[in-house]
């Protein structure tokens, strides 16, 4: 799994504004192949985000910001930031929870031998769910 990051600074007042516009971004990513989530974090305090999205493969995650409707809904958000947008795309090597679609043969062996050996109890209070 990847994650597209994108890091944006905004006027503090303007939080309501660049939230909208990122909320637009949900149903035009999930049209996208190989979409498998996607958070936008802010600190309304200090102007300053992180949207996150992700992907199955890191050639879906690139090429999902081909797309017009993308293109589009990121120029409007732009014209409430103060720096351009310079997303990056980064391998997700641990996850809080696998997504379904992932099969147990893509995580590494050391992750397959503790489903095993782990009471699901323990799973469930450290956060991890196998």
């Amino acid at each position: 799994m990847y994650a597209r990051v994108t890091n944006i600074r905004f006027p503090p007042e303007m939080r309501s504004e660049v939230t909208c516009v990122a909320r637009g971004l949900g149903p035009i990513l999930k049209r996208q192949r190989g979409f498998e989530g996607f958070q936008v974090l802010t600190d309304p305090d200090t102007g300053e985000g992180i949207i996150v999205s992700f992907w199955g493969t890191q050639a879906d995650a690139e090429a999902s910001e081909a797309g017009s409707s993308y293109i589009e809904q990121m120029s409007m958000m732009s014209s409430f930031l103060h720096e351009p947008l310079v997303p990056k795309t980064y391998y997700v090597s641990v996850l809080p929870r696998p997504p379904r679609s992932l099969p147990w043969s893509t995580f590494p062996d050391c992750v397959r031998r503790t489903k095993g050996s782990l009471r699901p109890s323990h799973w469930r209070r450290t956060g991890v769910h196998l």
